[in-house]
């Protein structure tokens, strides 16, 4: 279509002819406008391009997702957190995998580009929207990973670590996101790490967004606790009266009140806005989520679906690992 729209047909026009944009081609002709056989004709006075000064040779298609102005200067205060993890991998409630003792720690600094041929693939800067992502930047993983199987201590190889954060313009909050590539597969019962790539995700929130969030959730909450309120009150008033239209009225004004709890929100802010115990410093003036999710994704970043592996929780706490190989 920009190809298209490069064709110097626009100083042809009279002020009432159109433009036929199809599949191959564009052409210029005196039919009013409508859709016929294919293209769609749009009327383009030319008396509206002349007033508003528009090259017709140099159309931009604005990005949809621009991502948050701050990107950058926010990761970069990232530079030299450590960051304790713990995984608890598998998806059933009886057989769990406990994964203890990786320590890393976030670097500022970009992958290079002979680094970034052998390091993971990043679901920002290497997927549909790179723009939205600070770039891969480097991970040194301090202490190694390891779990304790039927057999003793088992040791996860986890290298090639780097990791990105993505925020979205407008979004209250980002994500960091680390890659891995596991070297080889680590199961204990049903639970298991598959061998490649391994992600770690972690919300991050400024301190400023997380507290606006908050107030606008114990806003809610509070609003739906009202509503509980309501809905009790009308119940017991129906199982009460025996007039069958006051009992049809408080029957209606239970649901309307039970409707009101599902519309307000609040379910999905429990779930997204964490409290002030669920969070740890990252930065000036950022914090991250303590939980996160553990997942792999099979292919590229355009079409694959994410399987996730389990939940990821981070500390701030650094504990000496004595059992690293």
């Amino acid at each position: 279509l920009m190809s298209a729209l490069s064709l110097p047909c626009f100083n042809l026009l009279t002020p009432y002819q159109t433009i036929v944009l199809t599949p191959k081609m564009i052409t210029a002709n005196q039919t009013p406008l409508a859709y016929a056989g294919g293209g769609i004709r749009i009327l383009l006075p030319l008396v509206l391009v002349l007033a508003a000064s528009i090259d017709a040779f140099s159309f931009t298609i604005p990005k949809l997702n621009p991502a948050n102005p701050a990107l950058q200067d926010l990761s970069q205060t990232v530079d030299g957190i450590l960051v304790n993890i713990r995984l608890d991998v598998g998806q059933c409630e009886d057989s769990h995998m406990l994964i203890n003792g990786l320590v890393v720690e976030l670097h500022d600094d970009a992958i290079d580009a002979k680094k970034a041929k052998s390091s993971v693939p990043l679901p920002g800067s290497s997927g549909p929207n790179p723009h939205l992502s600070s770039g891969a930047k480097s991970l040194q993983v301090l202490d190694a990973a390891h779990f304790i199987g039927h057999d003793g201590i088992n040791h996860v190889d986890m290298q090639d670590g780097c990791w990105e954060m993505v925020w979205r313009e407008g979004a209250p909050a980002g994500v960091i996101v680390c890659g891995f590539h596991l070297a080889e597969a680590v199961q204990r019962g049903d639970a298991s790490l598959p061998k490649g790539r391994i992600y770690l995700s972690l919300p991050v929130w400024t301190r400023d967004g997380l507290t606006d969030k908050q107030v606008y959730k114990a806003e809610k909450i509070a609003e739906a606790e009202q509503h509980k309120i309501d809905q009790a009150d009308d119940i017991a008033k129906m199982q009460a009266t025996t007039n069958p239209l006051m009992k049809a009225l408080h029957y209606r004004n239970a649901l309307a009140a039970s409707e009101k709890i599902m519309m307000s929100g609040v379910k999905g802010l429990v779930q997204s806005v964490p409290d002030n115990e669920d969070v740890m410093p990252i930065g000036n003036d950022l914090v991250m989520c303590t939980k996160g999710t553990v997942w792999t994704k099979n292919g590229n970043f355009l079409g694959e679906e994410h399987v996730l592996l389990g939940v990821a929780n981070a500390s701030p706490e650094i504990v000496t690992n004595n059992l690293a190989p």
